[in-house]
């Protein structure tokens, strides 16, 4: 069988601390970080953060029992990502890839919030700071679309996409 990547979700802020554990297991795994300066009153460090924090990505057969049964056991560790409570679902190889590839091109990334179009969002910042609506994507920007349902209304605006966060 083919090994395959897999979402390991873990326990809050566990993530190094269970990439740790499967290095010493002989596990392979990936836990994307990214690099944020912060500031304590006496110095400045850069700090590395999960990419996409509470999940570390495991690679291996899902038949291998074994291998299995250790990731599960530990430390850390809630569960394998499945849909409605099934099987594990493998996460697509490129798409492992395409992470793997801009994390180690020297490029600037960050996280991003993810974000779909119709979904109910706030503005967490600038003049329109605690508005809801939902989105349409705009090119680099999004449209906030208001609506007053009652008299089958609406108005929108553009937003910075970095303005915006979804609610959930």
């Amino acid at each position: 069988m083919m090994k395959k990547w897999y979402a390991v979700y873990t326990r809050g802020r566990h993530e190094k601390k269970v990439a740790r554990e499967f290095e010493q297991r002989g596990i392979e795994h990936y836990l994307p970080l990214w690099h944020r300066k912060r500031k304590w009153s006496d110095r400045i460090k850069t700090v590395a953060f999960p990419l996409f924090p509470g999940y570390v990505f495991v690679r291996f057969t899902l038949e291998d029992y074994d291998a299995y049964l250790s990731i599960l056991k530990t430390p850390g560790v809630v569960k394998l990502v499945a849909f409605q409570g099934r099987r594990p679902e493998p996460i697509p190889e490129e798409d492992i890839e395409s992470i793997m590839r801009v994390c180690q091109s020297g490029l600037p990334y960050e996280p991003f919030p993810y974000l779909k179009e119709g979904q109910w969002v706030e503005i967490r910042r600038g003049v329109l700071k605690g508005v809801r609506g939902y989105i349409r994507r705009l090119d680099k920007n999004y449209r906030l679309v208001l609506t007053v349902d009652l008299i089958q209304q609406a108005l929108s605006v553009v937003v910075p996409v970095e303005d915006v966060e979804p609610l959930w």
